[in-house]
């Protein structure tokens, strides 16, 4: 038994990567290797890391607490995000990651949503996390 749980525990580790001190202190394993499946919706327009490019859309290196349509060298944005006020707050991602149209007319974000409560909050914990200083990340699979 005990040669299965060290196994599995060694499995979850190559596939989750290193738990960092934010995810340990604020996150369980589960919550955010949920949160990486997810994101593998939105690495065809999306990055996530720290030297990540821009694709279709920005990429979300440091998205949480940040001004929308701000990020440097990204030149997609639409008129009603670069004149928006919104700060990227967990609360203002969630939203806009339900119905994005819906939370931002005229966004050029072409996603329908994602209307699972539960997956809004692994994802948005996966991105919290890869979005910490550099000397507490994440340190998950590279995409």
């Amino acid at each position: 038994m005990r040669v299965r749980v060290t196994a599995l525990v060694a499995v979850l580790t190559v596939f989750l990567g290193p738990p960092s001190p934010v995810a340990a202190q604020d996150y369980d394993r589960a919550t955010l290797g949920a949160g990486k499946i997810l994101y593998m919706r939105c690495i065809s327009c999306h990055t996530v890391t720290k030297s990540g490019r821009h694709l279709v859309g920005p990429n979300l290196w440091g998205v949480v607490d940040s001004k929308a349509g701000t990020r440097a060298g990204f030149k997609g944005y639409s008129e009603s995000l670069k004149t928006s006020d919104i700060v990227w707050s967990r609360d203002a991602l969630d939203r806009f990651i339900l119905d994005p149209s819906g939370f931002l007319p005229g966004t050029n974000m072409i996603y329908k949503g994602l209307p699972k409560e539960t997956d809004r909050a692994a994802l948005l914990a996966y991105l919290e996390t890869e979005s910490v200083n550099e000397a507490v990340r994440y340190e998950g699979l590279q995409y």
